[in-house]
């Protein structure tokens, strides 16, 4: 889409070498996950354990429990390690699971890519859990991942927020090459809400643990509104290769399915 690559044009003409890199938030500064949190570095997972903690985990410093925390990526490939995820909800292992106000914002879409491995992942890229209140994506892509297990929902996005008042935001993000047994790149409970995104070349498989294998882009039971958006080259086992909404609302504003 126009965006994927206009919209950074200028922001890579303007980008500055890491050395000078601007950052206000809590900043991440290693591509490479890993579980070492003493080795001076912060990494993403570990970025958001400090947002959902209120507690400096590693080079991260703390999350503020007043106000939404704001986790910023540089340029580059976040690699996430979903080969050895154990099911948990603390961020500690496999998906990364945010658990609180926050916005996680990279560079652009085409230059700040979270990167789940899909040869290797087990788990999806990113869990929202219920009562993480309001949480937004911005400016980034998320891939690779494979969640096709007995709770084998959502391949790059689960989001389980539906606490009263919160909501999930993604603005200018890339959704791509997730597979899972239902919602290939995204499986949401609701609310949530996308500007200016797009679901591509995700895929549902399927999967004894469960009935149906719909949605191979977006997979939806709760309230979603996809605006200015374009979902396109998904394919499911069952229903709605594209998006597949079984309850809540589904609008559609200037958005291409194909």
């Amino acid at each position: 889409m126009g965006w994927r690559t206009g919209a950074s044009t200028l922001i890579a003409a303007l980008h500055l070498p890491s050395a000078a890199w601007a950052c206000f938030g809590i900043c991440v500064t290693d591509l490479v996950d890993d579980a070492d949190t003493g080795n001076g570095t912060c990494t993403l997972r570990e970025a958001i354990r400090a947002a959902n903690l209120n507690v400096a985990v590693d080079a991260c410093r703390a999350g503020r429990s007043t106000q939404r925390d704001r986790v910023v990526l540089r340029a580059g490939t976040h690699v996430v390690d979903l080969a050895n995820g154990t099911g948990e909800n603390a961020a500690l292992n496999g998906d990364l699971d945010v658990d609180s106000d926050m916005e996680i914002v990279g560079v652009a879409s085409d230059l700040t890519i979270v990167d789940g491995q899909s040869a290797t992942s087990t788990e999806r890229v990113f869990h929202v859990l219920d009562g993480a209140d309001d949480v937004i994506f911005r400016d980034l892509t998320m891939r690779g991942g494979s969640e096709v297990g007995a709770n084998g929902i959502g391949g790059n996005l689960l989001n389980e927020e539906i606490s009263m008042g919160g909501s999930v935001l993604l603005v200018d993000v890339v959704v791509e090459d997730g597979l899972a047994a239902r919602g290939g790149g995204i499986f949401n409970f609701g609310p949530l809400r996308l500007v200016r995104v797009e679901v591509a070349n995700n895929h549902t498989t399927v999967d004894a643990m469960n009935a149906m294998n719909d949605g191979g882009g977006i997979a939806s039971m709760g309230p979603l509104v996809i605006e200015d958006s374009h979902v396109h080259d998904n394919t499911a086992d069952d229903d709605g290769g594209g998006v597949w909404a079984g309850f809540g609302s589904l609008d559609l504003v200037r958005t291409q399915l194909r």
